[in-house]
């Protein structure tokens, strides 16, 4: 099976250990990719819709990895037993969404967790911080007009800390100087400061403005 950039940039992080767990897993790309390479392995496409894992059961029995799937029904990791060697995968769902899947419990038991939100990047990565995770890597991928940020988390039960400016952009990527990225996020700043000029909102036309000074502080920006 073919993947897409997204779905290309979660395989990378896969760990080659354990059972590899895809919550929300909708059509069950990864999981039917992987099956394919290794169909030892334990695989589980999950999702709270019957007829996503339906559209995934069609698509596992084409490229002949039916058999090779566990397909199930529930919200989240409802029913779901991790162990600390498994991945988990959720992709593709909101920040507050992600957040009542990876419930204090569930955090307990996994130690690696490769997560793509649509939204609140700051409050997944504040969140995945304060319960003692490191973000190990994160992959910017640029499909269409559209950018995905997927985050490889990986327990290391001590505290981790990581400033602001990075929970909102990310460590990893400034780390590795993504000029592209920051651009992008450096334009769309620009955007909103102009859409609220003279709206009688000084402090947050001053907000605006003083994110825009700290990305363009970057030495490498």
């Amino acid at each position: 099976m073919k993947l897409s950039k997204r779905l290309e940039a979660i395989a990378s992080f896969v760990s080659s250990d354990g059972a590899i767990i895809d919550v929300g897993c909708n059509h069950a790309h990864i999981p039917i990719y992987f099956a394919s390479k290794e169909p030892e392995r334990i695989i589980i496409a999950s999702d709270c819709k019957l007829e996503s894992l339906n559209n995934a059961f069609k698509d596992a029995k084409k490229y002949k990895v039916k058999e090779k799937i566990q397909f199930i029904v529930t919200d989240g990791l409802n029913g779901i037993k991790i162990h600390p060697e498994d991945t988990i995968i959720i992709a593709g769902l909101g920040t507050r969404t992600i957040k009542k899947i990876l419930t204090p419990e569930v955090l307990n038991q996994g130690n690696h967790f490769i997560l793509q939100s649509n939204n609140y990047l700051y409050e997944l990565r504040l969140y995945m911080m304060q319960n003692q995770f490191l973000l190990k890597d994160e992959s910017v991928v640029w499909e269409g007009n559209k950018v995905y940020i997927v985050m490889n988390w990986v327990k290391v039960n001590k505290p981790v800390s990581y400033s602001s400016f990075e929970l909102q952009y990310g460590p990893c990527i400034l780390h590795d100087k993504n000029r592209e990225y920051m651009m992008e996020q450096y334009n769309i700043l620009m955007q909103q400061l102009n859409n609220v000029k003279g709206s009688n909102h000084p402090e947050v036309e001053r907000l605006y403005l003083k994110k825009i000074e700290k990305i363009k502080k970057l030495e490498w920006f």
